[in-house]
């Protein structure tokens, strides 16, 4: 593929020269965790405040965690995030400043270096786990032998709102009956579901999305020239070694606020890493190729609609050929049926499954 998607690079050489400083928290007096949960955070303590309170305060967890805090902003003296972790007395929690910032992508591989745990769990530093996260996320990992990642799903907080508020919400008649046939249930994800719709069908690798520290590493960490889609990208080719699965049971809060991703640049940039991805699927699977064959015009509108919207400055032939911009009434209705309906299908599936 030409974004070398499937491709494993050593992405933790990148930045293994600058080291982290263990600020608060001794690695010998907590020893042997079976989960690391990792917080990668920048300037932000309110938030992170949050976060960390989530995963320090788990309901009788049944197996031994840490907490590690991997801060990009590095002080001689003590910044205002370190003086919240040393508000904690508690032995689970490791705090790391980083020498130099790393960048987000950096960070994020940061995690895997410092994490402990034959399991990994990311939670970014405005994001929150439920109490009983930990011990879903057991009861899930036990299910099948073969599990290598699980995804997990979550509630949405948007601005002003905060777990406790978003509550009422999330327990209306519909989504409490979800929330009954959800339980302790699994959904896998496979690569032809990105490739079904030219996108990110893993989600954000936050709110408790646990992973095989051995995978995680073997899999040589994310790549940021891949920015911004180097996540997917990298659950992508995740997807295809090693087995990963999505939480129906919603376990996390997701906070959702306007943030880099929605400028215009960055935008543009998710644009055409969907329309490469096309490309390279196209070319190298059956179902890409059969999707492009028949329904080109289709995929177009498609993503012209999920990304181009408030796009300032740019028109669609900027991107596509015209040719390939005229609206179908009939394929379009069976474009959006399969594709649609292919995970629709899919997620009932498992949804009801015992």
């Amino acid at each position: 593929m030409s974004l070398e998607l499937i491709k494993t690079t050593d992405n933790f050489a990148k930045t293994q020269d600058i080291p982290s400083e263990l600020k608060y928290g001794s690695a010998e007096g907590y020893r042997d965790p079976l989960i690391s949960i990792v917080i990668p955070t920048y300037q932000r303590p309110a938030f992170l405040k949050i976060a960390l309170e989530s995963a320090l305060h788990q309901t009788q967890p049944e197996c031994r965690y840490e907490v590690v805090v991997i801060d990009n902003e590095y002080s001689d003296e003590v910044s205002k995030t370190e003086a919240l972790i040393r508000q904690y007395q508690d032995d689970r929690l490791l705090y790391y400043q980083n020498k130099q910032n790393l960048g987000l992508v950096g960070n994020w591989n940061r995690c895997i270096t410092l994490a402990r745990g034959a399991w990994v769990a990311y939670l970014h530093d405005d994001d929150v786990l439920m109490p009983d996260y930990l011990n879903k996320i057991l009861q899930l990992l036990s299910k099948k032998r073969d599990i290598d990642g699980i995804m997990t799903l979550y509630h949405e907080l948007h601005q002003g709102e905060n777990a406790d508020s978003q509550l009422p919400r999330a327990k209306s008649v519909k989504s409490g009956l979800y929330d009954r046939l959800s339980r302790n249930k699994l959904m896998p994800l496979r690569q032809v579901d990105s490739v079904m719709k030219i996108g990110n069908v893993y989600g954000p690798p936050t709110c408790g999305s646990i992973f095989r520290r051995a995978c995680l590493v073997s899999s040589g960490g994310f790549n940021d020239t891949l920015y911004p889609s180097f996540d997917w990208f990298y659950l992508y080719a995740y997807s295809k070694r090693f087995r990963l699965y999505r939480s129906m049971e919603r376990l996390a809060y997701y906070r959702v606020f306007v943030n880099v991703s929605l400028k215009d640049e960055t935008k543009a940039a998710f644009l055409r890493h969907r329309i490469q991805f096309r490309e390279d699927v196209a070319r190298d699977t059956r179902v890409g190729a059969f999707l492009k064959r028949f329904f080109v015009n289709e995929q177009n509108q498609a993503l012209l609609k999920e990304e181009y919207t408030d796009h300032v400055g740019k028109i669609a032939t900027d991107y596509f050929n015209p040719n390939e911009l005229k609206k179908r009434r009939i394929r379009a209705t069976l474009y959006h049926l399969l594709t649609t309906g292919y995970w629709r299908l899919k997620s009932l599936a498992h949804l009801v499954m015992p």
